[in-house]
């Protein structure tokens, strides 16, 4: 939608600077308002949509449990269980306080926080088993 406002914001534009000699320069300020409010809340408008969506899943409000393991991540919901072997994934991300593990195609990602880890040496098991499965990144950020 916002592609679609720059062609005629830029046609309205022109036509309206032929026409200054007649005092219509409200037409050019009112159109760039007009724009700048309708680009401005397409973003909030699509958080929105997200988060409604997001809420209306139901399990998206059970906890999840991780397993990590020789043979690949085990994660288990109230609605189900599933084995995702390490070759499901490309690479993972490890910052101070989650792990992120790509999942081949970069479409999805399952993100664990630090705080699952009950201590601090299950912190660094994980962090170990992951580097010896998938090329590791480490940040320092969130």
């Amino acid at each position: 939608m916002p592609w679609a406002l720059i062609p005629a914001l830029i046609l309205l534009t022109i036509i309206a600077g032929l026409n200054f000699q007649r005092g219509d320069q409200w037409e050019i300020v009112i159109a760039w308002g007009v724009c700048a409010v309708i680009c401005l809340g397409l973003p909030l408008r699509a958080r929105q949509r997200f988060v409604a969506a997001w809420n209306s899943r139901n399990d998206h409000h059970h906890p999840v449990s991780w397993t990590f393991s020789d043979e690949g991540l085990f994660t288990e919901t109230v609605n189900a269980k599933a084995l995702h072997s390490w070759t499901a994934y490309t690479r993972v991300t490890i910052t101070r306080d989650h792990v992120v593990l790509a999942q081949q195609g970069g479409q999805s990602f399952n993100f664990v926080p630090r705080r699952f880890f009950e201590t601090e040496g299950d912190w660094l098991a994980v962090r170990q088993l992951l580097a010896s499965k998938l090329p590791v990144r480490e940040t320092g950020g969130r």
